[in-house]
C-alpha cells in the first residue's frame, strides 16, 4: 500500500490523482458536437427504439460505428442517412 493511499485510509490501488479528459469521458452534449451519438441517443433519434436494436443495425452493418475508448458511437450523419433511406423505402 502506497504512502499517500495509507494516510487517507484508501485501498490500494485507488487513483489518488486527477483523471485528464478522454474522449471516452467527455459529455453527451460534447460527442454530438463531434458528429458522435451513443446508442442511447442514437436509439432516441430512431424513434426510440431500444438501444438493442441499434446494435443490431451495427451488426447488420446497416448503420455504420466509431469506437471511442470502449464506447460504441454512432456518426449523426450515418443516423440522418438511415432515416431517409428508411423514409424512402
Amino acid at each position: 500500500m502506497s504512502a499517500t493511499n495509507r494516510k487517507r485510509g484508501r485501498p490500494p490501488g485507488r487513483r489518488t490523482e486527477p483523471v485528464s479528459p478522454t474522449p471516452a469521458s467527455l459529455s453527451p452534449a460534447a460527442m454530438a458536437s463531434k458528429g458522435l451519438s451513443d446508442l442511447k441517443a442514437a436509439a432516441k433519434y430512431l424513434g426510440g427504439v431500444h438501444p438493442n436494436t441499434v446494435r443490431n443495425l451495427i451488426a447488420r452493418r446497416e448503420l455504420p460505428s466509431v469506437r471511442v475508448g470502449h464506447r460504441v458511437m454512432v456518426p449523426v450523419a450515418a443516423l440522418e442517412a438511415y432515416v431517409a433511406r428508411a423514409a424512402g423505402a
